[in-house]
C-alpha cells in the first residue's frame, strides 16, 4: 500500500477516499508525536538523581505492563472482527446460521458480564490482579477456540459466557496491577497517566497490525484462523506473568509492614459484604459514583458505535458513489485506529499544561458534539442513506466521516485519562470490586440496545449514543465541579488554621511579657483533628489543645 498524498475530496471510489484520509491522519499523529520528542528533550535535563531513580523504578514495571497489555490486545483484535463470519459458517441441523441466531449467541458475551461480575471483582480482590490476568487469559483463549469446535449450540454459548469473563479480567487486572505497583511512587498520577498513554497509542498500531495477521489466516485457514492463532499470543502474556510479574505486595517495606495477605484480608467477608461496604464507601465519596458513571456512558456509547458505523458509513458510501461500490471496512477501521493515535498523542502533548479532569471534560464535550452534528446529518439526509444528487451525497460521507474520526480521536484521548482518573479516585478496599460493578449497567445497556439494534435504526442508534455521551459529560461536570469545592474547602481552611495559630501565639506571647520573661513556644497536640471538623463559620469560637514548651 503506497501512502499518496490526494484530495480526498476528488476521489473516484471509496478505497481512494478513505485511503486518502488515512495517510493525511498518519502524518498528523507522527508529527504531533514529533513534537513530543522535542519537548522531552528539553526538560531532559532537568531531572534530579532522586527522580532518575525513581523513574528506572517505574520504567522497568513499564515495559513489564506494555509487553503484557498489547499480547492481549493483539488477541482482542484478531478475534473480534471475524466473530460474525465464524459463527455465520456454522450449521444448526443442516442449516446455516441465521442472522437472529448469530446475534443471540455474540449476545450471551454481553450478558455474561453483569450476571457474573461481583464473582469477578471478588475473585480479583481475593487472588491478586497477576493471577487475575492469567485466569483472563486462559478464559479467553478456551472461549475463542470453542468457536473452532462443532457445530454444537451449548459448546458455542458456554463459549462466549468465557470469553466475556476472560475480556472482562484482561481490561482491568494489567491496569489494576500497573496502579498498584506504580501508586507508591507516583502518588500525583503523571507517571500512570504516561505509561496508558503509550499503552492505548500503540495499541492503535498493534489493532493494525492484529487486524492484517488475522487476515492472512482467515485467507490461509477459513474464518477459523484467527481464533486458532490468538491463543498463542496469551500464552506468551501468560508466561511473560508468571515470570516477570511478582505480584502487587511483592515490595518488601511493605511485606514487613502489611504481612497480612489479599487472601487473608477478604476471606472474612462474604460477598455482599463486600458490595455493601463499596455502596457505602460511594455514598461517602460521591467522587467513586461520578468516575464509574463517565466510564459507563462513554463506553457504551462506544459499543454502540462499533455496531453501527459500518451500515451508516455503508450506506453514506453507496450514496456518494453509486450503489455497487463495495465499502473498505479495513481501510476505514484504519482511518479509525489513526485517528485514536492522534488523540493518545495530543493528551501525551498537553497533559501536563491542563489539568486531567479539564481535559476530560472537554473530550467528552467534543465526542457529544460530533455526535449530534452526525445525528442532525442522519436526520436531515434520511436514515436509509440515499440521496439522489451525487454532491448531496458525498457532502453527506463528509458530515459523517469527519464526526465518526473525530470521535475516534476522544477515544484515544479517553482510555489513558480514564485510567488516570481511576487510580486518582479508587475505592480504598474494593477497587477491584468496584472496576468490575461498572461494568453492570454498561453491559446492561449494550445488552439492550443489541437486542433493539434492526427495530432502533440508524440516526436514532447515533442520537442515543448522543444522549449517552451528554451523561457523562454531565457526570464529568459534576466531579470537576466536586473537586474545586474541595480544592477551595482546603484552602479556607488552610487559612483560618494560620490565623488561629498567630492568634494563639499572640496570646501566649501576651501572657508570657505578664507572668515570666521566659520565652515560650507553642506546640499544637490536635491540629489536624481540629481541621477536619471545623466549620465555616466566621465567627466560630475556637478552642486548642496546645502545650507550653519552656526554653
Amino acid at each position: 500500500m503506497k501512502l499518496e498524498l490526494k484530495n480526498p475530496w476528488n476521489a473516484q471510489d471509496p478505497e481512494s477516499f478513505f485511503h486518502s484520509l488515512l495517510v493525511y491522519l498518519i502524518l498528523i499523529a507522527v508529527s504531533i508525536n514529533f513534537l513530543n520528542v522535542g519537548s522531552k528533550k528539553d526538560t531532559s535535563s532537568k531531572k534530579e538523581t532522586a527522580s532518575e531513580f525513581k523513574s528506572k523504578v517505574i520504567r522497568e514495571i513499564e515495559w513489564k505492563f506494555l509487553s503484557v497489555f498489547w499480547l492481549l490486545r493483539a488477541a482482542l483484535w484478531m478475534n473480534g472482527p471475524y466473530l460474525y463470519t465464524a459463527l455465520a459458517a456454522k450449521k444448526f441441523d443442516g442449516e446455516p446460521a441465521s442472522v437472529a441466531l448469530i446475534s443471540k449467541i455474540s449476545l450471551m458475551q454481553y450478558i455474561a458480564i453483569p450476571i457474573f461480575a461481583p464473582l469477578v471483582g471478588r475473585f480479583l480482590d481475593q487472588h491478586g490482579f497477576r493471577l487475575g490476568t492469567i485466569t483472563g487469559a486462559v478464559l479467553y483463549a478456551i472461549g475463542g477456540l470453542s468457536v473452532c469446535t462443532n457445530n454444537s449450540l451449548f459448546y458455542l454459548i458456554v463459549g462466549r459466557v468465557l470469553s466475556g469473563l476472560g475480556s472482562s479480567m484482561m481490561n482491568n487486572a494489567p491496569e489494576s496491577w500497573l496502579v498498584s505497583m506504580v501508586g507508591p511512587h507516583d502518588p500525583s498520577g503523571i507517571w500512570v497517566g504516561r505509561i496508558l498513554g503509550k499503552a492505548f497509542s500503540f495499541d492503535s498500531i498493534i489493532a493494525i497490525a492484529a487486524g492484517k495477521l488475522a487476515g492472512y489466516f482467515a485467507a490461509q485457514q477459513g474464518p477459523m484462523g484467527p481464533f486458532q492463532v490468538a491463543p498463542v499470543f496469551l500464552g506468551i502474556a501468560a508466561g511473560l506473568v508468571l515470570l516477570f510479574w511478582k505480584g502487587e505486595d511483592c515490595d518488601p517495606n511493605r511485606l514487613q509492614t502489611e504481612p497480612t495477605s489479599r487472601q487473608e484480608k477478604h476471606s472474612t467477608k462474604s460477598m455482599m459484604s463486600q458490595i455493601l461496604e463499596l455502596y457505602h464507601e460511594i455514598r461517602r465519596n460521591p467522587k467513586l459514583l461520578f468516575v464509574g458513571g463517565v466510564q459507563c456512558f462513554f463506553e457504551a456509547s462506544m459499543y454502540i458505535f462499533v455496531m453501527k458505523w459500518p451500515p451508516v458509513l455503508n450506506a453514506a458510501v453507496m450514496s456518494s458513489f453509486d450503489s455497487t461500490s463495495q465499502t473498505p471496512y479495513g481501510t476505514i477501521f484504519s482511518c479509525f485506529m489513526a485517528s485514536c493515535l492522534v488523540g493518545s498523542s495530543i493528551l501525551a502533548k498537553y497533559s501536563s499544561t491542563i489539568s486531567l479532569e479539564t481535559s476530560t471534560m472537554i473530550l467528552l464535550m467534543t465526542a457529544t458534539l460530533s455526535m449530534i452534528f452526525a445525528t442532525l446529518t442522519m436526520v436531515a439526509t434520511g436514515t436509509d442513506g440515499q440521496v439522489e444528487a451525487s454532491n448531496n451525497g458525498s457532502r453527506k460521507l463528509w458530515q459523517l466521516t469527519i464526526p465518526f474520526l473525530v470521535f475516534e480521536a476522544c477515544v484515544g484521548l479517553y482510555f489513558p485519562s480514564i485510567g488516570i482518573l481511576r487510580s486518582r479516585y479508587k475505592s480504598t478496599n474494593n477497587q477491584s470490586m468496584m472496576m468490575i460493578m461498572v461494568q453492570v449497567p454498561l453491559n446492561m445497556i449494550v445488552a439492550v440496545v443489541f437486542l433493539f439494534l434492526h427495530a432502533l435504526g440508524d440516526a436514532r442508534a447515533l442520537g442515543l449514543m448522543s444522549a449517552m455521551l451528554t451523561l457523562a459529560t454531565s457526570c464529568m461536570i459534576r466531579l470537576l465541579v466536586l473537586k474545586k469545592r474541595d480544592q477551595s474547602t482546603a484552602k479556607q481552611v488552610e487559612k483560618f488554621k494560620k490565623a488561629v495559630k498567630k492568634l494563639v501565639q499572640a496570646q501566649i506571647f501576651l501572657q508570657g511579657m505578664q507572668d515570666t520573661p521566659k520565652k515560650k513556644s507553642l506546640r499544637f497536640n490536635n491540629f489536624n483533628t481540629f481541621s477536619s471538623s471545623f466549620s465555616m463559620s466566621p465567627r466560630a469560637s475556637v478552642q486548642l489543645e496546645y502545650t507550653e514548651v519552656q526554653e
